[in-house]
C-alpha cells in the first residue's frame, strides 16, 4: 500500500447523504429551532415578525419584493398572516424609505449559519457588533449554528453583503490557553484593539470563539479557518529524503525545500550522524487518517489532527536529510481498525523497519506491540497515555505520561512547594480513587493531618470560607474528572478569589472544558502539570512556525509540534546509535520544541515512559506560562 518517492495513492470511498426538511409550516410568537428553519446553502434569510393588521402585500412592499417572490419564500402566508408570524426575507434586502420601523427595533431575526461570526453578521446588516449585543443580552460571543439573533434596524436600513476588499481584519479561532497576553505576543495586537474589534471578549475568552484580528497586524500571518487540505508537491532535488507514503482520502504534501538561511545551532548534533550507520533508516508511520468513512463527519477533526502530526514528522525528516541522514518513511492509514493493522504488519517491508511511530489507539496497538517486540523494532506510542503495554513490551516508548503519573507528579510538586500553606483537598463526596491516591501521596511525604478535605458539592458555602486563612496562601487541590463538578467548583472558587489569596492545583483537562470561563482559570491562579509547553517567545519555535507556514500555507497545531519532536528525537537516536538506543534512552542532542524527554523503565522487562512534566500557570495578569519543570519517578506506580 506504500508507494515510492512521494507518489500518493488515493482511494476514494466517501458516501455522504444530505437530508433537508420543509421550512416554516406555521410560525407564531415562538421562535422555532434550527430543525424547523434551516439556512439555504446559497441564499441567506432574515425573519420579519409581523405586526397586527399586516398582510403579504404590505410586507412585500416594505422590503421592495415582488409579492410572487414573497409567497414563494413564505407559502403559508397565502392562508393569511397573523401578528407574531415570522416571515422569511432573502438577504440582502432594502426597506422602503417611507416605511416606519420605529415601533420596535426587534422585528428582524436572523439564524446563525455555519462558521458565521458576530463581525460578519454585523456587516451583513450594516450595523455594529455593539448594537447586536445590546439587543441580545444573553449572547456571550460564541455563536453556534442555529442560534437566533435579534437584529436592530432603522428606517433607512439597507442590508448589503460585505465586500472582501473592504474587510480590514481576519478571523482567528480561540484555542485553549489563549488570552490577551498570548495574542499580543503572537500577532502584535493590543488588548484595546482586540476589544474594539471583538466586544464579546469583555465576557472572557472561550475555546472555539471566532474573533477578528486587524489585517494590518497580521499581513504576514496566514490564519486558516480550519486545518488546510494538503496537496502533493514534487520532491525537491536538493533533499535526499525518500518518503514512501500511502494515505487514504487525504492528500499529503512533501514540504517545500526551505532555502532561508539557518544558524548552525538549529541542527543540534545532527551533523555526522549519517556516517555512524551509513544506511537508509526506514520509519513506519501508522496513523488513522480516514478512520471510519461512515463516520467521517464526526471524525473529520481527528483526521485533520493526524495530518497535522504527520506534517510535523515530514518537517523533521526534511531537517534530518539536510544534515546528511537518509530517511525513508512508510506511511499507512490504520482507519482505527485493528483488522487493518493486522493486515499492514504482514506486508514484506514491516520486518525491515528501524522504527515504528503509532498506531494511535490502544486497541490498534496490541498486535503491533507484540510484533515490534518480537522483531526488535522500537515502537513509539505518540498520543495515547494508556500504559497497558509499557510494562511488558521491550522497546515500547510511551510519550504521554498517564493520569497516575501526573497525579504522582502533582503530589510531589505540592509537597516540595506548598507545605506550610493552607492546603485544602476538594472532593465531591464520591469514592474517587484519584483523590485517595493524591491524599495518600501527600500524607506519605509530609505526614497525616496536614491536608484538609472539603466536599465542594454537598457542604455549605460558609463551611468552605471557615477553612480559609487570611495570613497564608490557600492552596486548593482538585482532581475531579466530571466537567459538571469541576464547573461548580471553579465557579465557587472564583467567588472566593475576590476576597482571599488562593491557588488551584488541578488537571490539564480543565483548560479545555467549555463550560468553564477562562477568566476563572486566571482569577483562581490555576496550576497543572502537562508534558508539553509551547513557548512562543522561543526563537526555535518561531522558526518552526515560519517553516510550517512556508511548507503548508497554514498554522501548526500542537499535533504538528508533537510529530516534529517525536520524529526528530527518535530518528536522530537511530542515526547515532542504531536500535541499541533502546537501552541507553539518552538524549541525542537535538533541540525539541515543546518538551524534553526523560524516559524510565517501569519494569525490568518493559519499555519506557516519558516522565518530564511542566508546571503550567494561569496568572492573574492573563498570561499562561511555564513556571517550572519536574521529573517524577515511575517506580512502584505501575
Amino acid at each position: 500500500m506504500a508507494l515510492n518517492h512521494f507518489k500518493i495513492r488515493t482511494i476514494s470511498a466517501v458516501s455522504v447523504f444530505f437530508l433537508f426538511f420543509t421550512l416554516l409550516t406555521s410560525l407564531h410568537a415562538q421562535i422555532k429551532s434550527e430543525d424547523d428553519k434551516t439556512t439555504d446553502d446559497v441564499k441567506k434569510y432574515a425573519y420579519y415578525v409581523a405586526w397586527k393588521g399586516e398582510n403579504a402585500f404590505s410586507i412585500a412592499r416594505k422590503f421592495n419584493q415582488p409579492v410572487e417572490d414573497f409567497f414563494k419564500n413564505n407559502p403559508q402566508s397565502k392562508q393569511g398572516i397573523h401578528e407574531g408570524d415570522e416571515l422569511r426575507i432573502p438577504v440582502p434586502f432594502s426597506i422602503r424609505p417611507d416605511e416606519k420601523l420605529n415601533k420596535s427595533p426587534l422585528r428582524i431575526k436572523y439564524i446563525v449559519g455555519r462558521k458565521e461570526t458576530l463581525y460578519a453578521i454585523s456587516r451583513l446588516f450594516n450595523t455594529t457588533q455593539e448594537e447586536i449585543l445590546k439587543v441580545n443580552p444573553v449572547l456571550k460571543g460564541v455563536l453556534s449554528k442555529g442560534a437566533v439573533l435579534n437584529i436592530p434596524l432603522s428606517a433607512n436600513f439597507s442590508a448589503k453583503p460585505s465586500k472582501p476588499a473592504e474587510i480590514s481584519s481576519k478571523e482567528y479561532t480561540i484555542v485553549s490557553g489563549d488570552n490577551y497576553y498570548q495574542l499580543q505576543r503572537r500577532f502584535g495586537v493590543s488588548q484595546a484593539e482586540l476589544v474594539q474589534l471583538n466586544p464579546a471578549l469583555k465576557d472572557g475568552f472561550r475555546s472555539g470563539m471566532v474573533i477578528q484580528l486587524p489585517a494590518k497586524k497580521i499581513a504576514q500571518v496566514e490564519i486558516p479557518a480550519e486545518t488546510p487540505s494538503l496537496k502533493v508537491a514534487p520532491t525537491s532535488p536538493k533533499s535526499s529524503a525518500a518518503l514512501e507514503t500511502m494515505v487514504v482520502k487525504k492528500e499529503v504534501v512533501q514540504p517545500k525545500q526551505l532555502t532561508e538561511k539557518e544558524d548552525n545551532s538549529s541542527h543540534g548534533n545532527l551533523e555526522g550522524t549519517a556516517a555512524v550507520l551509513n544506511k537508509t533508516l526506514k520509519i513506519g508511520i501508522y496513523l488513522p487518517f480516514c478512520q471510519n468513512l461512515n463516520d467521517s463527519v464526526r471524525n473529520s477533526q481527528h483526521s485533520d489532527n493526524f495530518l497535522a502530526f504527520y506534517s510535523g514528522v515530514m518537517l523533521a525528516a526534511n531537517k534530518l536529510t539536510e544534515a546528511g541522514m537518509k530517511v525513508k518513511l512508510f506511511v499507512y492509514d490504520t482507519y482505527h481498525d485493528s483488522n487493518v493493522v493486522n493486515t499492514l504488519i504482514k506486508k514484506p517491508e514491516f520486518l525491515s523497519l528501524d522504527l515504528i511511530i503509532g498506531p494511535v489507539y490502544p486497541n490498534d496497538q496490541k498486535i503491533m506491540a507484540e510484533m515490534s517486540a518480537k522483531n526488535f523494532i522500537p515502537m513509539v506510542s505518540p498520543l495515547s497515555s494508556d500504559s497497558h503495554f509499557v510494562s511488558n513490551t521491550p522497546g515500547y516508548y510511551l510519550i504521554n505520561p498517564g493520569r497516575k503519573l501526573r497525579l504522582s507528579g502533582t503530589a510531589d510538586y505540592i509537597s516540595a512547594n506548598y507545605f506550610g500553606q493552607n492546603i485544602i483537598l476538594l472532593n465531591h463526596g464520591g469514592d474517587s480513587e484519584d483523590e485517595k491516591f493524591l491524599l495518600n501521596r501527600l500524607n506519605q511525604s509530609r505526614g497525616s493531618g496536614k491536608v484538609k478535605e472539603y466536599n465542594i458539592l454537598s457542604e455549605e458555602f460558609t463551611g468552605l470560607e471557615e477553612l480559609l486563612k487570611a495570613d497564608k496562601e490557600n492552596i486548593f487541590i482538585l482532581a475531579e474528572e466530571s466537567e459538571a463538578n469541576v464547573s461548580v467548583a471553579m465557579t465557587r472558587l472564583n467567588t472566593i478569589s475576590k476576597t482571599h489569596k488562593i491557588k488551584v492545583i488541578g488537571l490539564q483537562e480543565y483548560a479545555k472544558m467549555q463550560s468553564i470561563d477562562i477568566e476563572y482559570l486566571h482569577n483562581t491562579n490555576l496550576h497543572y502539570l502537562s508534558p508539553y509547553f509551547i513557548d512562543y517567545g522561543n526563537s526555535k519555535v518561531n522558526r518552526f512556525i515560519e517553516k510550517y507556514r512556508l511548507a503548508y500555507n497554514g498554522e501548526p497545531s500542537q499535533y504538528s509540534f508533537q510529530g516534529y519532536d517525536i520524529a526528530l528525537y527518535f530518528i536522530s537516536s537511530l542515526g547515532q546509535s542504531g536500535k541499541v538506543f533502546r537501552g541507553t534512552h539518552s538524549n541525542p542532542g537535538v533541540d525539541l520544541l515543546q518538551t524534553e524527554y526523560n524516559f524510565q523503565k517501569p519494569s525490568p522487562y518493559g519499555g519506557y515512559i516519558n516522565r518530564t512534566m511542566y508546571v503550567i500557570e494561569y496568572t492573574n495578569g492573563y498570561e499562561v506560562r511555564c513556571s517550572g519543570k519536574i521529573v517524577t519517578s515511575i517506580l512502584n506506580l505501575m
